[in-house]
C-alpha cells in the first residue's frame, strides 16, 4: 500500500530542479510520500522505485498555469496496469528562491 499526502497543487507550492544530462530530468529530494528516489525523465519515461514499490513519470498538464505533471502508480499492487495519480505540477522555467 502506498502512503500519500495529498492532491497535485498549484506549481508554487513547490521547487524542484530541471537538470539536462542525456536528457532533461527532474531531480527532487524534498518530495515526501510516496517517495522519488531516482532522477525522473521529462520525455515520460517510465522510473520505477523497487524499493517503495513505485513507478513515476511525467506527464503534459492540461492546466493553464502548469507546463508537467508528476504521477505514480503503486507497482506492488497494480503493476503496470495501474491508474496514474498526479502527485504535483510544476512548470519549466527557472524561479528565483526569494517569496517562495
Amino acid at each position: 500500500m502506498v502512503v500519500t499526502d495529498g492532491e497535485a497543487r498549484p506549481p508554487a507550492n513547490h521547487l524542484t530542479h530541471v537538470v539536462a544530462l542525456d536528457r532533461r530530468y527532474i531531480v527532487d529530494v524534498g518530495l515526501g510520500v510516496p517517495t522519488m528516489r531516482r532522477p525522473l525523465p521529462l520525455d515520460g519515461t517510465h522510473t520505477r522505485t523497487d524499493s517503495v514499490g513505485v513507478t513515476w513519470r511525467v506527464a503534459p498538464s492540461d492546466r493553464p498555469d502548469a507546463d508537467f505533471v508528476t504521477q505514480y502508480r503503486d507497482s506492488t499492487t497494480d503493476g503496470d496496469d495501474g491508474e496514474w495519480t498526479d502527485r504535483y505540477v510544476f512548470r519549466d522555467v527557472p524561479r528565483e528562491i526569494e517569496g517562495i
